[in-house]
């Protein structure tokens, strides 16, 4: 479990590796305002990273439930 960050929080996102374990369950907002709770382990790295795309980069996220490392 990562303790910068409170589950349920939505939290600004500027680009850089994932912080969190594969198993936890993360609610994301992209760029282009597209929404998606899953896995982090099922979402590709480069979502994470700030890749300067005009889509595909997360913006802001919020822990939905906290994986096993």
């Amino acid at each position: 479990m990562n303790n910068e960050y409170e589950l349920g929080k939505w939290y600004p996102w500027n680009g850089n590796t994932c912080p969190f374990t594969p198993n936890t369950q993360v609610r994301y907002l992209l760029r282009d305002g597209y929404r998606n709770t899953m896995l982090v382990k099922e979402m590709g790295p480069w979502e994470w990273k700030n890749s300067h795309n005009e889509w595909g980069n997360i913006v802001a996220f919020k822990i939905v439930k906290w994986g096993k490392e």
